[in-house]
């Protein structure tokens, strides 16, 4: 749905910006040849293209734009949709700190 959101907002946002609020982790082709079952909660080498990190920073870049953020504050499907912007736009800001002071990421 919110690649959709994205869309409907037109051309207030280019393809480029657009396409920079998707980020994505790269498929791991050798992960797909192991067999599913317990994994012990196990997330791997965090690093700038770990999924967490990018879903954070998309997550930030959605809440930069202010139709976004209505959007999302509330909504039945956003796993923060509970919270109140304050609340969602403090914890956001807070992971961005730790990502920037592990050195995830710059901003």
């Amino acid at each position: 749905s919110l690649f959709g959101k994205l869309e409907s907002l037109g051309n207030m946002l280019s393809n480029e910006e657009k396409n920079s609020m998707c980020l994505a982790p790269h498929p791991d082709p050798t992960q797909a040849k192991k067999p599913l079952g317990p994994s012990g909660g196990d997330v791997g080498v965090i690093s700038a293209k770990h999924g967490y990190v990018q879903r954070v920073s998309n997550l930030k870049k959605w809440l930069d734009v202010p139709e976004m953020k209505k959007w999302l504050v509330g909504h039945r499907l956003f796993n923060l949709g509970h919270l109140n912007e304050q609340q969602i736009v403090g914890i956001v800001e807070e992971i961005m700190e730790v990502m920037v002071e592990a050195g995830l990421i710059s901003m």
